[in-house]
């Protein structure tokens, strides 16, 4: 609901245009912002709240590369702009993000609502969206965020796994290497955007990146055997066609095939270790 402002009399209304009654409320009232996720599979993941939200927007900004999802945005409000056209070839990855913050900031003051729609999970690897969320002023717009069902969601789903034993840990995998990261071989290690890896602009197609991936394996050999069992997995946006599920051992890291919706699944080799006090931590 947009923020409540008194109307003015009949006799007033008419004297005055829309622009200059729109103005009003854009200089009295907060701009509403919604920010949701897309979720994976094209737009089947997305729920009546963030479809009726679109309805009734002024404005919407839609960050998905899929004409499908696109189009069936603009079915139900014309008034869309997909941001992903900031994306470049070979354009610095951080000079994206900026320009996209930029933007959704310059919209949100001249609009009096506005819908924005991410793939995926709205603040998870979406780094334009979480500078958005740290640089927007609070004190002209009022952000409500939405989840969305993000990659690690649907390879959990997927592949039938319970996490809550072994416990998991997530990285983006280029981050992994780079900081030296710690793993742990009685847990999953989930490891985010691994067909980008060690690639730092935008590439419009997949690329080799081979020898990035011999150097993350040389990374997990630390941790984890040679034998450790592994999964490509990606999501399918369509949901009569399966999703990517391919296993193999992580010393054949270097021979698999990955995409820019790949993630990669790293399985627990062994049980965690239980504390030999644990009968003294229990509560009876």
């Amino acid at each position: 609901m947009l923020a409540p402002y008194v109307k003015a009399p009949e006799r007033i209304h008419s004297t005055f245009s829309d622009d200059y009654r729109r103005e009003s409320v854009l200089a009295l009232a907060k701009t509403e912002v919604s920010v949701f996720g897309l979720g994976l599979a094209y737009y089947t993941d997305l729920t009546n709240h963030c479809i009726e939200t679109v309805r009734i927007s002024e404005r919407v900004l839609i960050l998905a590369s899929d004409t499908g999802t696109v189009d069936f945005i603009k079915s139900i409000n014309p008034n869309v702009e997909n941001i992903y056209r900031f994306y470049r070839e070979d354009v610095p990855r951080n000079k994206i993000y900026d320009e996209i913050c930029e933007h959704i900031i310059g919209v949100i003051d001249e609009s009096i609502s506005v819908s924005i729609l991410i793939y995926g999970h709205p603040t998870i690897y979406v780094n334009p969206i979480v500078q958005f969320l740290e640089r927007c002023p609070r004190d002209k717009a009022t952000v409500s965020v939405y989840p969305g069902c993000s990659a690690e969601d649907w390879l959990f789903a997927a592949l039938e796994i319970d996490p809550s034993f072994h416990g998991w840990i997530s990285y983006e995998a280029t981050n992994f290497v780079l900081f030296d990261r710690l793993a742990d071989s009685s847990t999953y290690l989930v490891l985010w955007q691994i067909g980008a890896l060690g690639i730092l602009t935008y590439k419009y197609k997949d690329i080799d990146i081979q020898e990035n991936l011999r150097t993350l394996r040389e990374c997990l050999e630390k941790t984890y055997s040679p034998t450790a069992q592994c999964v490509a997995f990606e999501a399918s946006p369509y949901v009569a066609i399966d999703h990517r599920k391919d296993f193999f051992n992580l010393k054949d890291l270097e021979q698999q095939t990955f995409t820019k919706r790949s993630t990669l699944l790293i399985m627990p080799e062994k049980k965690p270790p239980k504390r030999s006090d644990v009968n003294q931590l229990m509560i009876q």
